[in-house]
């Protein structure tokens, strides 16, 4: 298909969840074995040790780029739930972390710091879901 020529939208949600779930493979084949390369506690320089480490965050951008791909080809409408539906994941997400930084003040366990990650992409997808019947 041409470049000017959009995709159909049942085109474009198979095309992004193909991406997504693919991206989201690799990201759980790539965690998995960079951490039981590092528990084996070999003799690595620290550079490679490093690389081991950050090897996950390769998949992870592809999970990014498949998702900022998917904004660019949807429509209007739809940009402009996936747009609110970030807003408020971030709003959520930044109210949770204040109020959990409260809680850690009278003793509650620090969080690691992908909860984050996690929490956006939660809130992202419950204010989605509710945003699109809203729109309906």
């Amino acid at each position: 298909m041409s470049k000017n020529r959009p995709l159909p939208p049942a085109q474009v949600e198979r095309r992004y969840k193909i991406e997504f779930w693919a991206s989201m493979v690799l990201y759980a084949i790539v965690l998995f074995g960079s951490r039981e390369l590092l528990k084996l506690r070999l003799e690595l320089p620290s550079a490679a040790r490093i690389a081991i480490a950050l090897a996950p965050v390769v998949p992870i951008m592809l999970v990014l780029w498949s998702f900022f791909r998917h904004i660019t080809s949807v429509d209007e409408l739809q940009r402009r739930i996936h747009t609110e539906s970030l807003a408020i994941a971030a709003g959520g997400t930044a109210f949770f972390g204040l109020t959990y930084t409260f809680l850690g003040n009278s003793g509650f366990p620090p969080l690691p710091a992908w909860w984050a990650w996690v929490s956006v992409f939660f809130i992202w997808g419950i204010a989605s879901r509710i945003l699109r019947r809203r729109y309906r």
